[in-house]
């Protein structure tokens, strides 16, 4: 069955959108390599907390980005699964 040129790329009639992440990367990177880094967490829509304390904890991709998790592990994250960025305080004395 060949479909018509009319409708080739569109799903119920409405033309095709390119990918679109619910949470833009942008800021994360300006608060990670801006300068002046302060401590935040990233929360998920599953509604997970990822403390990102460093800006050496923290990769960044394309359209995700990649933390460590409570337990030290490598978790990657979808942007789209990116909720909020909430504010840490900065650990004195190493606590």
């Amino acid at each position: 069955m060949k479909i018509p040129a009319l409708f080739a790329g569109q799903i119920d009639n409405q033309p095709h959108r390119p990918y679109r992440s619910a949470m833009d990367l942008a800021p994360i990177r300006r608060r990670v390599s801006g300068g002046g880094f302060r401590p935040f967490a990233l929360r998920t829509s599953h509604g997970r907390e990822y403390a990102v304390r460093h800006p050496e904890l923290v990769l960044l991709g394309p359209r995700s980005l990649a933390v460590l998790d409570r337990d030290g592990k490598i978790v990657t994250l979808d942007a789209l699964h990116i909720m909020a960025l909430k504010d840490l305080r900065a650990r004195t004395n190493g606590r």
